[in-house]
């Protein structure tokens, strides 16, 4: 067996390889019929050592069966290929070439009997990785090929396709796509002598070369009036240049093969002009005046002057031929950095010519309300700044007199409201403020008038409804709340701060004055057939109070003596209870240690005309009263709480209102000694 293989093929030949034996030489024959009934083409030869013979003047794109054989003496052994084989088309002449930035066109000659064609591209010669572009139409003689990497080397071939999908190529010479059109980017430096122009390569690779230029006269003939440089970089640096002149510039790419792109053309701009000098300001609350000096550029250059207080992330700008601009309503006592240049013919500024100012600071100005937040102690007073700044400090100073001729307080604040505190009730104060600024310049004062701290609340009590009077201090608020019909008809309410309280010394327990008080009336009086709520706050009292012993307190004016009522703190105010209104105080009750100075009130206890409850005071906390009658039935149990006190509504236990008499009340402390009292309940 010689087993005979393909060689090569082509449109008209078939090259077959074999094994050589001791023969006496070999044949090569096709035919266009399986089982060989024609022979089309042979090839033969006598020596016995040639291991390859080839097929020539076959029919392009034909299907051939090929065999092989051995001659022996006159005999043929013959061996078929498996497969038969079928010629390729005729190659495709390319009449036409071109390549672009990222493409490349191919025309040729239509080839007979072509099913169609292959255009491909590869950076190597192997075409492996390739792009390729393809028509199934034989009538169809020019491809494009797409896609392609700008300056970059590429090996090309047009190929023609048989009836098995198989091409015969031509290949065309290697040669480089042309490099891409750089992107004009801004400018990184522009000096009133020089200029970088910057660009974007647009994919081209580092090898590609640039040719950058400018000219002053947009490239007319002129001598000296154009610079070049040539770069691979993706910059170009020209110094030398004309002060406030514009240079017109143009930039030409190269590919590998010194095929130029371009060139391209781009904007046009102008050296800087001359930076102006001698910068000076004349500043008042509301303007700012520039004035500058300019003996180098030419009349009619344009000049921007430029004033912020940010930083010039904002700016306030102006246009002018002169030298000089007024910025006009600006904020007074602020800190505003000016800058002045002068415009180029692009309308780029120079060099700045910079300072710093502070404009003055303005007098503040009246707002309405100018009083606010008005109480029995204090008030809220404020203005507008006027246009000054958050750094400007003001001063404000308060006078119970009309012309200030006795300051009562003086205080300063970068805000524009301040609160006064800790005054008299029901006074008359006076105010006045000025402003501060950067510099320690002071303006005038401005009057912002008068006002009167409170003195006393009122209010008509519809008794059909709950009524709330309330008059406010700094610290909070004392407050009344009668329920509906805790009054026997309508009456008018009053509440009056008190500075100085009664104390004498027949108190009905250990009390000791720790707030401040109030006196709440009503005109005309009426009979109360409820309780009313007080409430006083007491979050301003010396740390030295223990405040689990706060009580509310009623200054009996019939007996001349303190009352504690049943009370409790909650959210910085003390509440109590009380059926009758008089003089209402915080005070801080000291528990006895014993039961020796019970302190009983009111003895005896009218419950039809004094509403309210009989109170045992002046004990210990946890005392225990057992209230009994004469004949020793007991009526009522309770007992005192931290405070010392106990109260009785004169209910037996099964809440019932016991019968007019004398009672007995055994009190027993909490080390458990004993001592009996007497009580009177009167209707």
């Amino acid at each position: 067996n010689i087993n005979p293989q393909i060689l090569s093929y082509s449109s008209t030949t078939i090259t077959i390889r074999y094994s050589t034996a001791d023969t006496d030489g070999y044949v090569v024959e096709v035919s266009t019929e399986e089982g060989f009934p024609k022979i089309i083409e042979i090839s033969s030869t006598t020596n016995k050592n040639q291991s390859q013979l080839t097929l020539y003047n076959l029919n392009t794109d034909t299907l051939y069966f090929v065999r092989a054989g051995a001659l022996f003496s006159g005999s043929t052994k013959y061996f078929e290929l498996q497969q038969p084989i079928r010629t390729l088309t005729q190659p495709p002449t390319v009449s036409d070439f071109k390549i672009y930035i990222t493409s490349a066109n191919a025309i040729w000659s239509e080839i007979p009997n072509s099913k169609g064609y292959f255009f491909e591209a590869s950076t190597s010669t192997l075409f492996n990785p390739k792009i390729l572009s393809y028509t199934k139409n034989p009538q169809t003689t020019t491809l494009d090929i797409i896609e392609l990497i700008p300056n970059t080397s590429y090996y090309f071939r047009v190929g023609s396709i048989n009836s098995s999908n198989e091409p015969n190529y031509t290949f065309i010479t290697e040669t480089s796509t042309l490099a891409n059109f750089p992107i004009e980017t801004a400018l990184s430096r522009l000096t009133t002598y020089s200029m970088q122009i910057n660009y974007n390569t647009n994919s081209n690779p580092p090898d590609t070369l640039y040719l950058v230029e400018i000219s002053s006269t947009n490239f007319l003939d002129h001598p000296l009036s154009t610079k070049s440089s040539s770069t691979y970089n993706s910059y170009a640096y020209f110094d030398n240049l004309t002060p406030n002149t514009t240079y017109y510039k143009r930039i030409t790419a190269y590919n590998r093969n010194m095929i130029q792109t371009g060139p391209m053309y781009f904007t046009p701009i102008a050296t800087l002009a001359y930076k102006v000098s001698n910068l000076t300001h004349i500043t008042s609350t509301r303007t700012i005046t520039l004035n500058w000096q300019d003996n180098l550029n030419s009349v009619g250059t344009i000049y921007l002057a430029e004033i912020s207080s940010t930083n010039f992330s904002t700016t306030i700008s102006s246009y002018t031929l002169s030298k000089s601009a007024t910025f006009y309503n600006l904020n007074g006592n602020t800190i505003y950095s000016a800058r002045v240049s002068a415009l180029n013919f692009s309308s780029i500024p120079s060099e700045y010519e910079i300072l710093t100012t502070t404009t003055r600071v303005e007098i503040p100005a009246v707002i309405n309300p100018t009083y606010i937040n008005i109480l029995l102690d204090g008030f809220s007073v404020q203005w507008s700044n006027n246009s000054n700044s958050t750094y400007t400090l003001y001063t404000i100073e308060s006078s119970t007199h009309s012309d200030f001729s006795f300051i009562f307080r003086t205080t300063q604040t970068y805000q524009t409201s301040i609160i006064f505190g800790n005054l008299n009730f029901g006074t008359r104060y006076y105010v006045r403020v000025k402003s501060k600024g950067i510099n320690n310049e002071e303006s005038e004062y401005l009057n912002l008038g008068s006002v009167e701290t409170l003195y006393r609340a009122e209010k008509i009590i519809n008794h059909t409804i709950q009524n709330t009077l309330s008059i406010p201090f700094s610290y909070g608020s004392i407050e009344v709340i009668i329920p509906p019909y805790s009054v026997g008809s309508a009456t008018r309410l009053f509440i009056e701060p008190v500075s100085l309280l009664p104390f004498e010394s027949s108190n009905a327990a250990n009390l000791k004055h720790v707030g401040y008080g109030a006196k709440i009336y009503i005109i005309p009086k009426v009979l109360f057939t409820g309780p009313i709520t007080i409430k006083i706050p007491y979050s301003t009292l010396s740390p030295s109070v223990n405040l689990n012993r706060l009580v509310l307190a009623r200054y009996d004016e019939d007996k001349k003596l303190w009352i504690p009522l049943n009370s409790y703190r909650s959210s910085n105010y003390l509440i109590g209870e009380t059926y009758g209104l008089s003089i209402f105080a915080i005070m801080e009750l000291i528990a006895a240690n014993n039961i020796d100075n019970i302190k009983i009130y009111p003895n005896p206890y009218k419950p039809n005309t004094t509403p309210g409850y009989l109170t045992f005071s002046n004990l210990p906390p946890n005392t225990q009263i057992y209230i009994h009658s004469l004949s020793g039935e007991l009526i009522k149990k309770i007992i005192t709480n931290n405070s010392g006190i106990a109260q009785w509504d004169g209910k037996n236990m099964n809440n019932r209102d016991v019968a007019s008499g004398m009672y007995i009340a055994i009190v027993i402390s909490p080390d458990g000694k004993k001592i009996i009292k007497k009580i009177g309940i009167e209707k």
